[in-house]
This record gives C-alpha cells, sequence and structure tokens, in this order.
C-alpha cells in the first residue's frame, strides 16, 4: 500500500448515522495523512452533511448523482486517482453504478468493499471486507476499523467527537437555557422504524408530567414533520423546534440539552457523538450494530422490547419500539436529569 496518500474517498448513504461513520472512517487518515484530500461521496443530502461537517475544513462532502452529470465530472476532476476509497456495508446490494464510479476513480489496490452479495464485486474490488449484516454485527465502528486496517491505516481515533460552531443565539432564540430542558424526538423518516403517534402523545405526556418542574420539553424534527409535532404536542405546553432550525442550530439545541430522547435515528447519533446524555428507542435490527457498548462508551441508555417481535420484526411501527415501557423511558431519563 501507499506510503503516502493525497486522495481519499468513501462513498456512503445520505443518511446522518451512515456520514458520521464515514467521517471517522476518514478522520483516522486524515490523522495518518494530514495532507490527503478527503472525500465523502453521497447522492443526496449534500447542502444538509456540509453544514453538519463545517467544522471540518479538511473533510469535503460531495453530492454527486445521475441526475446532475456536472457533479460526476466534477468528482472526477477532483478524486480521479483516489489511493484509498471505501464503500460502505450495506443490508442490501449497494449501488452498482457506484461501485463502477469508485473503481473508475481508484487506484489498483485502494479499493475496498463489504461484501453484500452481488456476485461481480470481485471483479470490481481490490479487497473485499466480511458484513453478516447488522443484527450479527458487535458495533459497526468495527467494521471501520477492519477497512482501515485492510488499507494499511491504524484507527488512531478512538472514540467518536464531532466538532462544531457554535451559535449562542440558538437558546435565545427558543427561549432556553442551558442544561434546563430535554429534547424528544420522535421521528425517523419511516413508519418501519417509528412509533404509533398514540405512542408518542403517550411518551411526551408522561415525560412532561415527570420532568416539568425542573425542565422544559422541546421537540424537534424536520420541516415535513413540524405538522406533525405541533399536534403531538397538544397534549402538553412543549416548544416545537421541528422545521424551525438549521442544521448548526439543531446541533447546538443537542448540545446544550440535559437530556437527549430520541429513536435510533440522526438526531440520537449526534447526541452520541456530542458524548451528550441520551436514551434512545431502538429497533431490534439496530440494537447491536448501532448501539453496542463499542459505539458510543459512556451517557447512553440504550432501550428495545425484542422479546415482543422476537427480533425480526419487519413492517408499519416495530413492536420493539412500541411496546417499550413508560416508566423505564422515565427512569432512563432520570438517570441523566435527576
Amino acid at each position: 500500500m501507499s506510503k503516502f496518500v493525497k486522495k481519499a474517498l468513501t462513498f456512503r448513504a445520505s443518511s446522518i448515522g451512515d456520514a458520521l461513520m464515514g467521517k471517522y472512517f476518514l478522520e483516522n487518515i486524515h490523522k495518518k495523512f494530514p495532507e490527503a484530500i478527503c472525500g465523502l461521496l453521497v447522492g443526496s443530502r449534500g447542502k444538509m452533511l456540509r453544514e453538519l461537517f463545517s467544522a471540518y475544513p479538511w473533510l469535503e462532502v460531495w453530492e454527486v448523482n445521475r441526475r446532475n452529470p456536472f457533479s460526476i465530472l466534477r468528482a472526477i476532476r477532483r478524486f480521479f486517482r483516489s489511493d484509498f476509497t471505501l464503500i460502505q456495508y450495506s443490508e442490501n446490494k449497494f449501488s452498482a453504478p457506484s461501485k463502477f464510479f469508485a473503481r473508475l476513480l481508484t487506484k489498483r489496490g485502494g479499493l475496498a468493499g463489504f461484501e453484500d452479495g452481488w456476485k461481480f464485486n470481485k471483479l470490481i474490488y481490490d479487497k473485499i471486507l466480511p458484513f453478516a449484516g447488522e443484527y450479527k454485527s458487535p458495533g459497526l465502528i468495527t467494521e471501520e476499523r477492519d477497512a482501515l486496517f485492510s488499507l494499511g491505516v491504524s484507527a488512531q481515533v478512538k472514540n467518536f467527537s464531532l466538532d462544531f460552531k457554535e451559535d449562542k443565539g440558538v437558546l435565545k432564540k427558543f427561549g432556553l437555557q442551558k442544561d434546563g430542558y430535554i429534547i424528544l424526538h420522535f421521528f425517523s423518516g419511516s413508519d418501519s422504524r417509528g412509533l404509533h403517534f398514540l405512542k408518542r402523545r403517550e411518551i411526551l405526556k408522561a415525560v412532561y408530567g415527570r420532568f416539568w418542574k425542573n425542565y422544559e420539553l422541546v421537540l424537534t424534527g424536520s420541516e415535513s414533520e413540524r405538522g406533525m409535532a405541533v399536534k403531538i404536542a397538544e397534549v402538553a405546553p412543549v416548544k416545537v423546534a421541528a422545521g424551525e432550525t438549521s442544521m448548526t442550530e439543531l446541533v447546538n439545541l443537542i448540545s446544550n440539552s440535559k437530556v437527549v430522547l430520541s429513536l435510533d435515528t440522526g438526531v440520537a447519533h449526534i447526541a452520541g457523538h456530542l458524548q451528550k446524555s441520551l436514551v434512545v428507542l431502538s429497533r431490534c435490527k439496530a440494537f447491536s450494530a448501532w448501539w453496542s457498548p463499542l459505539m458510543y462508551q459512556k451517557n447512553v441508555s440504550v432501550l428495545c422490547d425484542r422479546a415482543a417481535c422476537g427480533g425480526h420484526h419487519a413492517g408499519k411501527f416495530p413492536k420493539c419500539l412500541n411496546e417499550i415501557g413508560t416508566n423505564l423511558i422515565l427512569s432512563e431519563i432520570s438517570k441523566y436529569a435527576g
């Protein structure tokens, strides 16, 4: 393997959690080769992810897709003859065009990817890494470290972190005090990893009933989720920040909160990387891979009623989420909020 790396890439799904793992992979390469151009390539949400990583001047986020042919040409110009490229692990077959594009960009010997059942992987990848799926992964940080090792790079960065640009005005915007509020994030973008509307209300009402004397409650979410957040908030006098924050403001809200209660989605991963006190409601599928002790090592409580769906439920509103007891949720929040 090359003793000096000028360019390194990773192809990622366009979610916050996947992008944060890609940042961790590139962070280790940057630590060993600080002059290297490091690129995180995604198919969408590039603007959001660039804002998320705005405190990392060495990390370039590129949105590249066939809808914008010029983005492909610009990426070729920037990253042609990349020394290292990693295609992330995937429960399903990762995009074949992305694999061919990675092969085009990468020097021979430097393209690594995880086994996903596609029979032509051996013709594309220089290094094929085993991946048994999220159910069997001891923690996806181990997959990232295995990928680094395969490319001859040690994982010098041991724990997750997230630098960000401070925005002192966000607390004033919502009338909040540092450590004086609890964030509730009930949205995941999909019913297959979500809570019933009534379950969301049940949890909100219970958390408000327990903590209203000492903490304000803040509901977060995207612009498209604001209407639902407002309806959920009808059962308690809470502040609805959903749809009213930039990514930078959201990260600052999370950083200044006392506790975050969230589904296993982007907000939870941001809180985990910030090492904030976090109670995460996890699906069976994500329980080990995304929330094992290897991933987030302190101030994190992971709740999942795995017995409710036998560890393999698929479909709308999984039982492993929706049958988590409200009293258990309150108990875990109390560990951090008192």
